[in-house]
């Protein structure tokens, strides 16, 4: 797949700030980072689309942490995805642990979990978060 190359220190809020949830982690995880709700220890892990629980995207990270250490997700709105964004673009949970790609880039053996889109503007994604379920065909 071809993920989102991103930068750390370029994650971040936009001038429309995302909605945000206040979390703890179960993983290490790095600005930038798409997590998924653990139900079992109820705490945020890496997101990945080869995982049909997994795969249930809740947010990306906005601040790092490592396990039982607090964070801060977005779940909507826009921000900085810390790497470079089509304008138009669906992005999608990776099929690489906790990273972003673009729609066109999943495999059939993975679960279509939707993030967002590019917007116009550098590293600009709008999160709009739709899990489906489904393989991708």
């Amino acid at each position: 797949m071809t993920d989102i190359t991103q930068v750390v220190a370029d994650v971040g809020l936009t001038t429309t700030s995302p909605s945000k949830k206040d979390v703890i982690y179960g993983v290490t995880v790095a600005e930038g980072d798409v997590v998924y709700l653990n139900t079992t220890t109820s705490k945020y892990e890496l997101a990945l689309a080869t995982s049909v629980t997994a795969s249930v995207v809740a947010g990306i990270a906005l601040t790092p942490g490592l396990v039982d250490e607090k964070g801060v997700i977005a779940t909507g709105g826009d921000m900085e995805c810390g790497g470079p964004t089509v304008e138009g673009e669906i992005y999608v949970c990776s099929g690489t642990a906790g990273k972003i790609a673009p729609v066109a880039d999943l495999a059939a053996s993975d679960y279509t979990s939707i993030i967002g889109y590019g917007k116009a503007g550098t590293n600009v994604l709008q999160i709009a978060i739709k899990n489906t379920g489904l393989l991708h065909a």
